[in-house]
């Protein structure tokens, strides 16, 4: 929050969290809700500032990146390998 936008291949993960809210953003975010093993429960493109999402059933964590950022291979049910730098 406040922060400008984040470089293109950048993101950030955020756990444990299985909901989020975009107030005060500034920029839009693709977002994608994963559970324990890294399996896409759920994603969220172009999430506007100012909404928000519940809680995902079966999410504890949430990867966020800016919109548009995302592959279109991301699907739910599909396994990540998250690799920190």
């Amino acid at each position: 929050m406040g922060r400008t936008r984040p470089k293109n291949g950048e993101g950030i993960l955020l756990r444990p969290c299985n909901s989020i809210h975009m107030f005060f953003m500034r920029f839009p975010l693709d977002v994608v809700f994963l559970d324990g093993d890294f399996e896409i429960v759920r994603i969220v493109r172009n999430l506007a500032p100012g909404r928000l999402v519940g809680a995902v059933n079966g999410a504890s964590q949430v990867l966020e990146v800016p919109a548009g950022e995302l592959p279109d291979s991301f699907d739910e049910g599909v396994r990540l390998n998250i690799r920190s730098l």
